[in-house]
């Protein structure tokens, strides 16, 4: 289950894991704290990784509801042995701050769990190597 969701081990593997078996591509972006994150920074983690927006209302909710029973099964391994990563879509709208908001909402807002923004470009880039595909439509979707 995990590696239809994303799964990443930092070292190891990047988006599609069964026919592509290659070393994930480092990225840097922005977490909710404002920090910067580097892939390499979780290196010796499992890394689960997701993609969002936080003003989508189907889908992303669902995927996150998911992402928090993962979390909650792991138990004692997260964050020590697995992180779980979330990466936006909508790097104008999904800021630092809101993204910080969105979490806490949700009571997501937990060591261990990074959610990721950065420049249009730096999170196209990222999406991209991870093969994660959206499209921009209209002004709000």
């Amino acid at each position: 289950m995990l590696l239809s969701l994303g799964l990443a081990a930092c070292q190891t593997i990047a988006a599609d894991p069964v026919t592509r078996n290659v070393p994930a591509p480092e990225f840097a972006l922005v977490d909710q704290n404002g920090r910067s994150l580097r892939l390499a920074d979780l290196r010796g983690k499992v890394v689960l990784v997701d993609f969002i927006y936080t003003s989508y209302t189907d889908a992303c909710p669902a995927l996150q509801a998911i992402m928090e029973n993962v979390r909650r099964n792991l138990g004692d391994a997260f964050p020590g042995q697995v992180n779980l990563v979330t990466v936006t879509f909508d790097p104008e709208h999904d800021t630092p701050q809101v993204l910080k908001t969105y979490a806490a909402g949700a009571g997501w807002d937990l060591p261990g769990w990074h959610f990721l923004s950065g420049t249009q470009q730096e999170v196209a880039r990222v999406n991209a190597a991870y093969g994660s595909l959206y499209q921009r439509v209209g002004d709000d979707s």
